[in-house]
């Protein structure tokens, strides 16, 4: 794998995990509001 590949693999990684620690938080202002 290549180093440019890689870097794309790590940033799709951590946007997956920025997005499943959020979406939740997302979920439950709106059903709170």
């Amino acid at each position: 794998m290549r180093g440019a590949e890689l870097i794309d693999q790590t940033k799709t990684d951590s946007f997956t995990e920025f997005i499943a620690s959020v979406e939740p938080k997302l979920r439950n202002a709106f059903t709170a509001s």
